[in-house]
């Protein structure tokens, strides 16, 4: 098994290349999911809200995180 680290702005890319994706905000992380998921999370929160809530509803990781 391989891993890739793709950072980027572009969406597109994004959703063409990844099979997952993490939305960062502030250093972050707010949001992980499929890359479609992420990219409209990313567009109606951060780029048209700018002030995102953390979308536990979306993490993927079997971790929690302390707040």
């Amino acid at each position: 098994s391989k891993i890739l680290v793709l950072v980027s702005h572009s969406l597109e890319q994004v959703i063409e290349l990844c099979n997952k994706a993490i939305v960062l905000h502030a250093g972050e992380i707010v949001a992980q999911g499929r890359p479609q998921n992420m990219v409209d999370y990313y567009l109606k929160e951060i780029v048209n809200n700018d002030s995102p809530v953390k979308d536990t509803d979306r993490k993927t990781s079997s971790h929690s995180q302390s707040s």
